[in-house]
């Protein structure tokens, strides 16, 4: 529209210029889908709150790594790039590395996350709602996700991500149930949305959904394949988008996993539980308890005990639960000698126990077939051992059973 308030030609609007006053009026609100009628004399406000509220809806029109946005109905786009701009779609296509963007009839630029840097593998998900707004300083469009470098949740908290055998695959799949928790070095919160679905038996591969699973073990770790017998860190890893995702690893700080998903961006880790990779071949069934998240029960009970005490030194034995976690187990001990009371200690291996007595014990035996048998709750070492020590040799039994271990998650 010409500008009218500065006419110099005359004291008097032409028909067509006064014209141009009501079309300019009229034009939003024949474009947000209303009919023009002297019945409401509030038609243009409501064009402008359905411009507020959904103007900077678009559709997308472009492909893999290139996003061109339409404008969705008869709305008018803007007519520049500025600070602040919004533009909001449902993306049409995946990601495999730096994406451009395009506003209707306005040039393509890069489409960066929040810190400025290129877009990676997975950034972007066909069929998933997407926000974008444009940065003056950065000459770019920033990509809105999850709260980078956070210190929301309170320092080593964790809540939900609960671990189970997958149902489609018990022996190879893990399910990591949604939850949130702080990294590992304290300096970002991770919130997982929707569950993931990891394979151990298949190289790290990003994302996997526990009706669709995919790889989560390293390639660099022991030649990209599991190794039975072995004990598995299962981490949440984070990228500075506030994407998530998930793997296995036997380094404590995740360095191997981080290395194979470096190419897609993830830097921060959480160790959020472990699995036990038996001598099938195959994850230990096993079931974590809703009401206490730090223990876990095996679905079998496991005898990592069944010997006859040959010496009154400590003995050091390995358990079925993981290195500096704790042992859960149904320890018993049986005397099949006519011989005097036997006493036994089953304890951590650092505490060297002394020689039992009778008021220094775990169990005790009487002569003649007697058992004796306890609930125990005991650290393993870092080579996942305990001990015992027996106050003599004979023919005396000691069992250990155990049933799970606990894992304080919290202390991560």
């Amino acid at each position: 529209m010409q500008d009218l308030n500065d006419k110099v030609t005359g004291s008097t609007l032409t028909a067509s210029e006064w014209n141009e006053v009501p079309s300019e009026l009229q034009n939003p609100i024949v474009q947000t889908g209303q009919s023009l009628t002297s019945a409401d004399l509030n038609q243009l406000g409501k064009a402008i709150a359905a411009y507020a509220g959904a103007g900077d809806y678009y559709i997308d029109n472009g492909s893999a790594g290139v996003i061109t946005l339409l404008v969705s109905g008869t709305i008018q786009s803007p007519p520049t790039y500025r600070d602040g701009l919004t533009l909001r779609f449902i993306a049409g296509f995946s990601n495999a590395g730096a994406v451009t963007i395009q506003a209707p009839g306005l040039g393509v630029i890069p489409l960066v996350d929040q810190t400025n840097a290129a877009l990676v593998l997975g950034d972007i998900v066909a069929g998933v709602y997407y926000v974008v707004r444009y940065s003056a300083a950065f000459g770019k469009a920033v990509l809105q996700k999850a709260s980078t470098i956070t210190n929301a949740l309170p320092r080593s908290y964790i809540s939900g991500l609960m671990l189970s055998n997958n149902a489609l695959d018990l022996v190879k799949d893990i399910d990591i149930a949604p939850g949130v928790c702080k990294a590992a070095t304290q300096d970002a919160d991770f919130s997982l949305g929707a569950a993931l679905g990891k394979r151990i038996d298949a190289v790290w591969t990003q994302g996997g959904t526990p009706g669709a699973t995919v790889g989560g073990f390293p390639s660099g770790l022991s030649g990209g394949v599991p190794v039975v017998g072995t004990w598995y860190r299962i981490f949440l890893i984070w990228k500075a988008t506030g994407q998530i995702d998930a793997g296995f690893d036997t380094a404590t700080n995740a360095a191997t996993l981080l290395a194979a998903a470096a190419a897609s961006g993830y830097t921060k880790y959480r160790q959020i539980g472990w699995i036990f990779y038996n001598a099938a071949g195959s994850i230990q069934p096993f079931t974590q308890s809703q009401a206490n998240p730090n223990r876990v029960e095996w679905n079998s009970i496991i005898n990592d005990l069944n010997f006859n005490p040959v010496v009154t030194t400590q003995v050091n034995f390995t358990v079925t639960a993981p290195p500096n976690a704790y042992v859960l187990g149904s320890f018993s001990a049986e005397d099949d000698s006519s011989a005097s009371q036997k006493f036994v200690v089953f304890t951590e291996v650092a505490k060297t126990p002394a020689l039992p007595t009778k008021t220094a014990c775990t169990l005790w035996t009487e002569s003649g077939a007697e058992v004796n048998s306890t609930f125990g709750r005991i650290r393993t070492d870092a080579n996942r051992q305990i001990c015992y020590r027996c106050s003599s040799v004979g023919t005396d039994l000691l069992v250990l059973n155990t049933i799970g271990f606990e894992y304080y998650r919290e202390a991560e």
